[in-house]
């Protein structure tokens, strides 16, 4: 591999990969591989490779397979590629976080996506967000089985344990002469693992939102909701307010008189396919 080569490792979609590494073979290489080389030597018609990368199509492992060994990748680079080929294009979510969990089991990927791995940790768990803001709470105790009864879903001791390890060690909570204190520490992520991450936090939170609006008193929640038809530019209207107010609450939190941890979500989010979509 030379200094201008794509690194396999580097990527989460592997269609990003493909358009570099054709860029990397007419600009930088020896070797002139152009789309429809390489739909030749992979034995594909160059529209079908135009179509994967407009994803109109979706490349498969056989085909994945012969491109990779034009790529001159080794065994454990194409078992990756075809990794790659799951997240990018499976429907569903767990199937996703499946293959995400396979990926970091490759050593390179791991050296490479640190800071991708530590947020899908941070986020998709999500206990971890709560316990970080539990140490705002002026009754706070960093025995487990005090957390796990405050905690309005049961989460078992040892990943009580290990969420409270994972936020020390990579400084979300940080110890001060005041004691515990949530650490203003920002969420470094590429997009799509953080959509990715963020899917499986909500799923979670939804389920554990449904159990608090059951169990708690209604004068300690506030639910308001709106389905409604939206333009598009009626959407980023919508987007503005939703920024705008989430900034408000964020600066209305005092520490020294917190009760309760609270997630306030603002959604907006379409509940039918957009007129002339497929």
């Amino acid at each position: 591999m030379t200094n201008n080569e794509p690194n396999i490792y580097n990527y989460h979609d592997y269609r990003s990969y493909l358009r570099d590494m054709l860029y990397f073979y007419k600009k930088h290489s020896k070797r002139k591989i152009s789309l429809r080389t390489l739909a030749g030597r992979s034995k594909v018609s160059p529209a079908l490779l135009s179509l994967i990368l407009r994803k109109e199509r979706n490349l498969t492992a056989e085909l994945a397979e012969r491109i990779g060994y034009e790529f001159a990748l080794n065994g454990q680079q194409i078992s990756y590629f075809k990794l790659l080929l799951i997240l990018c294009d499976t429907k569903e979510n767990d199937e996703r976080i499946k293959t995400f969990q396979k990926l970091k089991r490759f050593h390179e990927f791991r050296d490479k996506n640190k800071n991708d791995i530590e947020a899908n940790q941070y986020i998709a768990d999500w206990y971890n967000v709560v316990i970080r803001e539990m140490v705002n709470l002026p009754d706070f105790s960093r025995e487990e089985k005090n957390i796990q009864e405050k905690l309005i879903e049961m989460v078992p001791l040892d990943r009580i344990r290990r969420s409270y390890q994972f936020l020390i060690e990579n400084g979300y909570i940080n110890e001060n002469e005041e004691g515990l204190v949530s650490a203003q520490k920002n969420i470094n992520c590429s997009g799509g693992v953080y959509k990715l991450s963020l899917s499986k936090f909500y799923e979670d939170i939804l389920k554990v939102a449904a159990k608090s609006i059951y169990t708690t008193d209604s004068e300690h929640r506030h639910l308001l909701g709106h389905t409604v038809a939206l333009s598009r530019q009626d959407y980023l209207e919508v987007v503005k307010i939703i920024e705008k107010s989430l900034k408000e609450v964020q600066q209305i939190q005092n520490k020294k008189t917190a009760e309760a941890v609270y997630h306030v979500s603002f959604m907006c989010f379409p509940l039918t396919n957009r007129a002339g979509s497929d």
